[in-house]
C-alpha cells in the first residue's frame, strides 16, 4: 500500500494526513447526480376563459377550469343589463359583478376547487343554473 499526503478540502483533512490512494473513488465509483427534467412538475400558467352573455343566456352555460384560472364574462346582450352573481339568489354570493351593459366585461379568479353555480340577479328566473367547475 502506498500512502501519500493530500489535501482534499479545507476542514476535511489536515495537512500531512495520510490517505490510502488505492481507496480513493475512481470514475466507476463516482457519479454526479443531476435533476431529471421529467420528474419536475411543469409550471402551468393560469388561463382566462370567456363566457358570452347574449340573448338572455350564458354561453357556454357550463365550463370546467383549473384552480387559479379566471373566467371573463363578456356582455353582448343589447337592450338590457345583466349581473353575474354566484349562489342562491337569496344568499350572500361568493362573487358578484357590477352592472354589465353592452360592451362591458367582468373577470373573476377561481382559487379554490368546487362547483360554482351562478345567475343574473336582474333576470334570475331565466338566467340561472350556469356553472363553473374548478378542478
Amino acid at each position: 500500500m502506498r500512502l501519500v499526503p493530500i489535501v482534499l478540502c479545507a476542514g476535511c483533512l489536515e495537512f500531512g494526513d495520510l490517505v490510502d490512494i488505492e481507496r480513493l473513488p475512481n470514475e466507476e465509483e463516482t457519479s454526479i447526480t443531476t435533476p431529471d427534467d421529467t420528474d419536475e412538475t411543469p409550471i402551468v400558467e393560469p388561463v382566462t376563459w370567456d363566457v358570452v352573455i347574449k340573448d338572455l343566456a350564458f354561453e357556454p352555460e357550463e365550463i370546467t377550469i383549473s384552480a387559479g384560472d379566471s373566467v371573463r364574462w363578456l356582455m353582448e346582450d343589447g337592450g338590457t343589463f345583466h349581473f353575474v352573481t354566484e349562489g342562491d339568489p337569496n344568499a350572500e354570493p361568493v362573487f358578484e359583478s357590477p352592472r354589465l351593459d353592452i360592451g362591458d366585461d367582468y373577470t373573476h379568479v377561481f382559487e379554490n376547487q368546487g362547483v360554482y353555480v351562478y345567475h343574473c340577479a336582474n333576470h334570475s328566473l331565466v338566467m340561472r343554473g350556469a356553472t363553473v367547475t374548478v378542478e
